[in-house]
Formats: structure tokens, sequence, C-alpha cells
């Protein structure tokens, strides 16, 4: 084979290759990046809901709002703790029984920081995460 029918196969080859990848890539580009990975779940959207009952209130356990944090029920701090039980690991520092929660003369307080954990893993409960 003559050095001239060499340079012409390499670079057919080389073309053939460039048109092979252009067309790999305008396919991943059209069909999106979702498509890459079937593992990535659509959320699953959840319904607005009333307060529970907690004894004969519906408020959920939370009675009022003050300063420092939230005036709630013995039954809320129940259910604040068996929640940690479950998804303590999930946050940094791991939480613990009672974090955030102090015993006052109008009952339990739980701090502003610790109730939004509270509705992190209250949310994830409701979605079974």
């Amino acid at each position: 084979m003559k050095k001239s029918e060499m340079k012409t196969r390499r670079s057919s080859t080389w073309r053939l290759t460039l048109a092979i990848l252009t067309i790999f890539a305008s396919g991943l580009l059209a069909s999106g990046c979702s498509s890459l990975n079937p593992d990535i779940a659509e959320p699953i959207p959840t319904e607005e809901q009333t307060a529970s009952y907690d004894g004969q209130e519906r408020n959920s356990g939370i009675i009022e709002m003050v300063d420092v944090g939230f005036i709630v029920t013995q039954n809320f701090v129940e259910r604040y703790n068996s929640m940690i039980e479950v998804y303590a690991d999930r946050f940094h520092p791991k939480l613990e029984r009672n974090d955030g929660v102090t015993k006052g003369d109008a009952g339990y307080v739980i701090d502003h920081e610790h109730i939004v954990y509270f509705l992190d893993m209250n949310q994830w409960r409701k979605l079974g995460l």
C-alpha cells in the first residue's frame, strides 16, 4: 500500500469516527439529560391537609407562637421524638431526643430551628421516605 493510500484511508476513518461522534452527541442533546438517568424520580405531590387532632383540639399540638419558638403539647413532643428515632441521621449534627425542646410554665416550647426540622421530618414521613 502506498503512502498516499494510507493517508487517504486514515483521513476517511477519522471523518467517519467524527461523523459517528457528532450523530451520537446530537442524539444526547436532543433526548435531554433526564433520559440518561432513569433512577431520577418525579417528586410525589402532597395534598394540603387540615391540622390533625391533639386531644379534643384540631391544632396538631401547636398551641401558640412565642418569641423563642412555639408552645406545643406533650403529644407533639412525643411525635417529634418518634420521628427523630427514624430520621436523626439525616441531620448534621445528628438530632437527639428533645433537641430544641424545653419545658416551660405553659407547656413545652420548641425553638424556631427545630420546628423546621419537625416539618421536614413530617413531610418525609408523609412521603414514605
